[in-house]
């Protein structure tokens, strides 16, 4: 603990340094999620928004490995062949059907999955601007 009581009231987790408020708020924002709505509404959110990171993950790597000098750059060659590609794509072609699906299935949930989503970001953006331990 910091330095009130062993509470921690004033404390901050070490390892991270989160504090009080931010743990607050996110369990106001679980709370929030608790009450807004039936168990498939927040499931077809968090489908939404797992597989858009899935897909943004496939893309990036596939852009990456595009790049020549990340080929030179590798030590290993353990994952250099088509096979990896082919992978790759193949989960690219499962996401875009699950977020298509998602979406004609019940568009307003998908469209409100991603929005909470983006929604996360200028939070981020501004956690990240006003913290005072910069993160690595």
């Amino acid at each position: 603990m910091n330095e009130k009581d062993a509470r921690g009231s004033r404390a901050v987790q070490p390892p991270v340094g989160t504090g009080p408020a931010a743990m607050a708020s996110r369990g106001l924002g679980v709370i929030v999620l608790l009450f807004s709505g039936s168990d498939g509404q927040r499931r077809d959110y968090v489908a939404v928004a797992d597989w858009l990171f899935i897909a943004a993950t496939g893309a990036t790597l596939l852009a990456a490995r595009a790049r020549k000098s990340y080929e030179a750059a590798r030590t290993d060659r353990t994952t250099t062949g088509y096979g990896h590609r082919f992978t790759t794509v193949l989960i690219l072609v499962a996401a875009g059907y699950v977020i298509v699906g998602s979406v004609v299935s019940n568009p307003g949930n998908a469209i409100e999955g991603a929005a909470l989503l983006a929604v996360g970001w200028p939070a981020c953006a501004w956690w990240r601007r006003t913290a005072t331990v910069r993160p690595a």
